[in-house]
């Protein structure tokens, strides 16, 4: 079984909403990770795959008004790294029953935890800047 994702203090924002709601996703990943590995049935992991989507839009559109409240230069691509990660959840989640469990996980993993340490580190100094004005 592939080690489970552990939150790490490097991968905080330093805003602490979008950091319990990365938190948040780290945990529903786990739970894929756990049903997949685990040989759930399909309906368990499809149940994970929407959650994983509904928390992903949920977290997606409040990342994405601090980004414009902030001044984020960089919001609109930004956004559409956004958005292509939700149309490939809602994909994977139409498509669950087609899912080949190491290329889910794998993905899913990578892009999460990259996505984090990477994209979301870039808007830290925007969120700063008026945190401490």
């Amino acid at each position: 079984m592939s080690a489970q994702l552990v939150w790490k203090p490097f991968y905080s924002v330093g805003e602490a909403s979008l950091d319990a709601q990365h938190q948040q996703i780290i945990g529903i990943v786990n739970d894929l990770l756990t049903a997949v590995e685990g040989g759930s049935q399909r309906a368990v992991v499809a149940a994970v795959l929407d959650r994983l989507l509904r928390y992903t839009i949920t977290h997606f559109k409040h990342e994405e008004r601090l980004m414009q409240k902030h001044g984020f230069p960089a919001f609109g691509l930004h956004k559409a790294t956004h958005d292509r990660m939700r149309q490939w959840t809602t994909e994977l989640r139409n498509n669950a029953d087609q899912v080949v469990a190491p290329d889910l996980l794998r993905f899913v993993k990578d892009w999460w935890v990259n996505h984090i340490q990477g994209q979301d580190k870039d808007y830290v100094p925007y969120l700063k800047v008026l945190v401490h004005s």
